[in-house]
């Protein structure tokens, strides 16, 4: 994700510094008589509006990027903590599963019948 981000920043960059050099080239124009002072003020204040916007995108997308990877590590931290809660309800399973056995083995039953073929020391 941030190799993207970068990579947009970095197409960003560019374009802005191409868009620089153009009006740098169009005020030398300018300075020099080579284009009518008027329509160099017009196409400098176009050239702006249009920096303004890349600007303006740039920033959203970034904001966007960054609410994306808060909501991914939202979803991360939720799977995470549904995994705890899955993982201490099937150990709290097995601690009742051991109880049952447990008791099973005091009045002399079982429900496994490898446990009841073979006895063996239990850990109840």
């Amino acid at each position: 994700m941030s190799t993207l981000i970068g990579y947009m920043l970095g197409r960003a960059s560019v374009k802005i510094q191409q868009q620089h050099e153009r009006v740098a080239q169009n005020m030398v124009d300018a300075l020099t008589g080579a284009v009518d002072p008027e329509t160099e003020i017009q196409n400098l204040r176009a050239e702006i509006a249009r920096v303004r916007a890349i600007a303006l995108k740039n920033k959203e997308v970034a904001e966007g990027n960054h609410a994306s990877a808060l909501s991914w590590r939202a979803r991360a931290l939720e799977a995470e903590a549904r995994k705890e809660y899955w993982v201490g309800r099937a150990s709290a399973a097995e601690g009742e599963l051991e109880e049952i056995k447990c008791f099973e083995e005091a009045r002399g039953e079982t429900s496994d019948p490898i446990r009841a073929a073979s006895p063996q020391d239990s850990s109840c």
